[in-house]
């Protein structure tokens, strides 16, 4: 799986537990998934509640993927300066609406800055829920699962797709890294 990066152990299940509490616990800061540089709102195409991250708590994940990132950076002979966009948690209700059809992070010129994509689950998901990725030709599915780190490139070769989930609310927390 050239450019996809998992590592299953990235988060201990306490600090998974923790940043769902704290997710539900802040309804007020939930809003409904939009996607784009004009924040559309297609709850056809994207459908789940999300909420930023506070920057205060976004330095030791950032600083923990960084350290990932490093690597592979060597690996394959990336350069170059980067940087964080803001941490979103996402919330996916198994209730055969919420999902996130196929789709790719670049596609405008100020998404062109992103890199890689970086998708860290927070629960586990028995049926449904995966992140689908089309890479030549073959559809590969990563399995919802609390404490899992998934990393992959950013562009139009990486289309990919949240599943529904059919058991379990699926949570999980993004970024992306950019260009600085």
């Amino acid at each position: 799986m050239d450019y996809i990066y998992i590592n299953n152990r990235f988060l201990s299940k306490s600090v998974c537990d923790m940043l769902i509490k704290y997710f539900e616990l802040c309804l007020n800061k939930h809003f409904k998934g939009n996607f784009g540089d004009d924040k559309t709102l297609d709850l056809t195409f994207k459908n789940c509640d999300e909420m930023y991250l506070p920057e205060k708590l976004e330095t030791p994940f950032a600083n923990s993927i960084k350290m990932i990132f490093d690597q592979y950076c060597q690996t394959y002979e990336i350069g170059g300066n980067f940087s964080f966009e803001r941490f979103r948690i996402k919330r996916y209700l198994n209730n055969g609406k919420e999902f996130f059809n196929y789709h790719t992070d670049i596609s405008s010129l100020k998404t062109s800055k992103r890199i890689v994509a970086v998708i860290m689950y927070l629960s586990d998901v028995e049926k449904g829920g995966e992140t689908a990725i089309k890479v030549s030709g073959n559809e590969i599915k990563i399995k919802s699962e609390s404490g899992k780190l998934l990393m992959f490139p950013a562009n139009f070769c990486y289309p990919h797709a949240g599943l529904a989930p059919e058991s379990g609310i699926k949570y999980i927390m993004t970024t992306f890294i950019n260009w600085a």
